[in-house]
C-alpha cells in the first residue's frame, strides 16, 4: 500500500506536502504521507521527475542520467543516452576471444586486415618459425571463419596481409629456404603466387600496403647488401630501390601509406641500436632516428594519421617498456605507453577515424596480450588475454565502426587467436577503474 499511496501522491499532488510532525524516519530522510522518502529534494518531488532527489532523471542516484554508473565525474549528457564524461556510464563489455585455427603448429606472425564490409582477414604462418610449410588466411568475424592456403611451396617466413581498396587480399613473405622474396594475392579470383626478388639473401621481415592507386608496395630487408628495400608494382612487375643503406642489419620492418600513397618505413637498425624511419615525400629517401637512446627500436610498427603525421610503436630494450614516438606537434616526441612490466615485444599500432591510436603488444614478464589506447593525449592500457604464454606476433586493425581487432599466437596450444572489443570502443570508463573503452 505504500508504493500506492506514494504513486498516486506523485500522480494527482506532485508529493508537495510537507513533512509530518512527530516523525519517526532517520536521518536523511523525511515524512511524507507516513512515507519515509530520502531528503535530497526535501522530501518533495519539486522537478516531477518521478523521484525524490535533485537531479532531473527517474531514477534514485544523484547523476543526471539512468544508467548505472556512478563515476565522480561531471556528466554532460541531460538524461536518457550514453554518458558522455570519461568516469561513470555506459561501458563497454570488454573483449570476445577465441580460437580461430588450431590445426596442428599454427598462428605465427599474424597480421589483421577488415575490409570495407568489416570483415576481419588474418595472415599467418602454418607450422614452426624456420619451418614453416603454408602461408594461410582465415576470414569471417567472431563465431565464423573460412581458413584458405595461400601459398605452400618453400619454407616460408613472417607473412605479411593488406587489403586493397577493391576487397582483394595480398600477402608477402621471406622464403627460408630459397632466401627469396615472395608475393601473391587474390585479386584474379585465386591466390597466385610469385617471386618478387630473388638476388641473394633478400626479403626478410616483409610488411606489404596497398595504395589508392592499387600499386602494391613491399618494405624488406636485404642481407645480402645490409639494405632496407621497397618493392612497388602489381602481379607480373615490380620495380625495387634501395630505402636505406649504411647499417649493419635492418630488423623487423614496418610500412604505411599516407594519403597520396608516400611510403613511410620502420625498422630497428641493430648496428646502432636506433629506431629508425624512412620516407620519400620528396622523392629521395629521408632517413632518421627518432628514438636513439640506448637499444630501440625492437619490435616497430608504424601507422599514418589523417595529417600525415607518423605514429611508431616499439619495444625500448633498454628501459624494457613500451613507447610510441610521433612528429605529430612538429618535433619528435616519445610517449612511454606500459613501464609496469617487461613490455612492448611484437607491436602493432593503427589509427581510428577518431584520431585515437591504438596499440597491442606482448607483455613478456607474465607472457600476456596486451592492449593501449592514446585519447586525449592520454594512454589506458590493459590485459586482453593471459591464458597460457598468449599473444605473440599480435596485430592491430580498427574496423570503421570503430570496433578493434586483434591477431596473435597462442604458444602454449599452437594456435592462432582473436580477440575483439564486444562494442566500439567509445572512450568512457563506467567502473572509474582506470580502463576506457
Amino acid at each position: 500500500m505504500r508504493n500506492a499511496l506514494v504513486a498516486t501522491s506523485i500522480l494527482l499532488l506532485c508529493a508537495c506536502g510537507a513533512s509530518r510532525e512527530g516523525s519517526t524516519c532517520g536521518p536523511g530522510t523525511i515524512d511524507v504521507d507516513g512515507v519515509c522518502v530520502p531528503a535530497e529534494d526535501g522530501g518533495a518531488d519539486a522537478d516531477s521527475d518521478a523521484d525524490t532527489d535533485t537531479d532531473t532523471d527517474a531514477d534514485t542516484d544523484t547523476d543526471t542520467d539512468t544508467g548505472t554508473g556512478t563515476g565522480t565525474g561531471t556528466d554532460t549528457d541531460t538524461g536518457t543516452g550514453t554518458d558522455t564524461d570519461t568516469c561513470g556510464g555506459e561501458e563497454d563489455e570488454g573483449w570476445i576471444t577465441e580460437t580461430v585455427d588450431s590445426d596442428g603448429t599454427v598462428g605465427a606472425y599474424t597480421s589483421i586486415a577488415i575490409d570495407a564490409d568489416d570483415v576481419v582477414h588474418i595472415g599467418y604462418l602454418h607450422g614452426a618459425a624456420f619451418s614453416g610449410d603454408e602461408v594461410r588466411r582465415a576470414f569471417g568475424a567472431a563465431g565464423g571463419w573460412t581458413i584458405e592456403t595461400v601459398d605452400d611451396t618453400g619454407t616460408p617466413e613472417a607473412p605479411s596481409l593488406a587489403l586493397g581498396a577493391d576487397g582483394s587480399a595480398h600477402a608477402a613473405w621471406y622464403d627460408f629456404g630459397g632466401r627469396d622474396l615472395r608475393y601473391a594475392t587474390d585479386a584474379g579470383g585465386g591466390w597466385a603466387s610469385e617471386n618478387v626478388d630473388t638476388t641473394g639473401d633478400t626479403g626478410v621481415d616483409p610488411s606489404v600496403a596497398v595504395g589508392s592507386d592499387d600499386l602494391v608496395r613491399i618494405a624488406y630487408h636485404d642481407i645480402s647488401e645490409d639494405h632496407l628495400k621497397l618493392a612497388t608494382g602489381a602481379a607480373g612487375g615490380f620495380t625495387i630501390e634501395t630505402a636505406a643503406s649504411g647499417f649493419a642489419w635492418a630488423m623487423y620492418s614496418g610500412l604505411a601509406l599516407d594519403e597520396a600513397d608516400v611510403a613511410h618505413a620502420v625498422y630497428h637498425d641493430v648496428f646502432s641500436g636506433d629506431l629508425r624511419y624512412a620516407n620519400d615525400s620528396l622523392g629521395v629517401w629521408d632517413v632518421v632516428s627518432p628514438a636513439w637512446d640506448g637499444t630501440v627500436g625492437l619490435y616497430p610498427s608504424i601507422a599514418i594519421d589523417a595529417d600525415g603525421a607518423p605514429w611508431m610503436s616499439y619495444r625500448d630494450q633498454t628501459n624494457q617498456d613500451m613507447r610510441v614516438v610521433t612528429d605529430v606537434a612538429g618535433a619528435w616526441e616519445i610517449e612511454v605507453v606500459d613501464d609496469t612490466t617487461d613490455s612492448g615485444f611484437d607491436t602493432s599500432i593503427a589509427v581510428d577515424a577518431e584520431g585515437a591510436i591504438h596499440v597491442s603488444y606482448r607483455d613478456d614478464t607474465n607472457d600476456d596480450l596486451h592492449y593501449g589506447v592514446r585519447r586525449g593525449g592520454e594512454w589506458t592500457t590493459e590485459r586482453v588475454d593471459s591464458v597460457g604464454d598468449t599473444g605473440r606476433n599480435t596485430s592491430v586493425a580498427i574496423g570503421a565502426d570503430g570496433v578493434v581487432h586483434l591477431s596473435y599466437y597462442d604458444a602454449t596450444n599452437g594456435d592462432l587467436r582473436y580477440a575483439r572489443t564486444a562494442a566500439p570502443s567509445n572512450g568512457v570508463d563506467e567502473d572509474c577503474d582506470g580502463v576506457t573503452r
